[in-house]
């Protein structure tokens, strides 16, 4: 029998929004605060184990910021400046003294008290005249992101924005190295395009107006999928397991700013994640633990996992296709934040080999 929970990742922004432009009405200057929750407990948003709870929080390095005005009719990236209008690119290397940690004291939609670290910054950027509205996405990644498309200010529109795409690793990369990047997708969060507070995208902000000061959220981007496994104490005389595989793992073309709208493609070339019990924990082959991180995607219309599954040390190349293949699918509670996972396997009959979809 297998039981699923999924838990949201929440949090919010509303601080009030307003802008502020120079006296040729060109140059905004923007008091940015960026959130990322920390750790702290959850209870409404998440369950314990759940990203950033009892695991060590990992401060993002890179920074990729978009700036998009909007005149009622086209929409256009807009250039970021310094103080001095010089242009600067619109992705920069985050300085570790901005972060700050704090408490987060707001209420919608979660519960006061979580802990966020808190990236304080003055962008400045040059808008068009005409200019009635400005919506800012950001991403952020421990690591910098593989094979994102050019960004153009100034020709670039909110369309090529929100179709930003990256790969969760790069195609020269060395075994070693790519698996290192599967593990980094844990350190990505952005900014959901379809997030919206009182009908506005919750990163927009008004113009014109005479200051500007934005405070946005951040999530993540990978799902936290987390396997937890029981064989019954009547079985473990003869059944344990002793590998598990998550196949079908996407790595390529992962959306940005849309990151529970993901589809799996035969491009993305079978990525597994394994976890061999045999070189583990013995105990760990009746009951045990174990997460990883996944860019979540959908087939008909609900998030999938594959796993491969062998008992008894059976070997992995003699029982490629004969293993315990389970797919479990979750059905989206929502289209804007990541899920969580859990998924218990309880094993109460005797281990046989085949297919199962729950």
């Amino acid at each position: 029998m297998l039981m699923l929970g999924a838990v949201m990742l929440f949090s919010c922004q509303s601080e009030e929004q307003d802008i502020r432009t120079e006296t040729d009405g060109r140059i905004l200057q923007l008091d940015l605060s960026m959130g990322l929750q920390s750790d702290g407990d959850m209870v409404v948003t998440r369950a314990p184990g759940d990203p950033g709870t009892y695991e060590q929080f990992v401060l993002p390095e890179h920074a990729y910021v978009y700036l998009v005005a909007d005149n009622g009719t086209t929409t256009q990236v807009c250039k970021r400046t310094d103080a001095d209008k010089e242009e600067q690119s619109l992705s920069f290397t985050l300085s570790p003294e901005k972060w700050h940690k704090s408490v987060h004291t707001l209420s919608v939609p979660q519960s006061n008290g979580d802990s966020i670290y808190v990236y304080l910054d003055r962008l400045y950027f040059e808008i068009p005249a005409g200019t009635t509205a400005a919506r800012l996405y950001v991403a952020m990644s421990k690591q910098a992101l593989h094979n994102l498309p050019t960004i153009t200010a100034g020709t670039s529109t909110e369309g090529d924005v929100l179709a930003m795409t990256y790969d969760v690793v790069s195609s020269s990369d060395a075994a070693a190295a790519q698996q290192a990047d599967r593990d980094a997708i844990q350190h990505i969060y952005s900014s959901p395009y379809n997030y919206e507070i009182d009908g506005n995208y919750y990163g927009t902000v008004f113009a014109p107006f005479e200051s500007a000061r934005l405070s946005l959220m951040l999530y993540h981007v990978a799902a936290k999928v987390d396997l937890m496994w029981n064989v019954d104490k009547t079985l473990q005389a003869t059944d344990r397991l002793t590998y598990i595989q998550a196949r079908k793992l996407k790595q390529l073309g992962c959306k940005l700013f849309w990151p529970t709208e993901n589809a799996w493609t035969s491009a993305d070339d079978a990525s597994h994640y394994t976890l061999d019990l045999m070189d583990d924990d013995v105990s760990r082959q009746w009951y045990g633990r174990q997460y990883y991180y996944a860019i979540p995607y959908q087939v008909d219309s609900k998030y999938a996992v594959y796993l491969h599954m062998l008992k008894n040390g059976d070997d992995k190349a003699d029982n490629e296709g004969s293993g315990y293949n389970l797919t479990i699918k979750r059905s989206p509670v929502s289209t804007i934040f990541v899920p969580w996972l859990r998924g218990d396997l309880k094993f109460t009959n005797t281990i046989t080999y085949g297919n199962a979809e729950k």
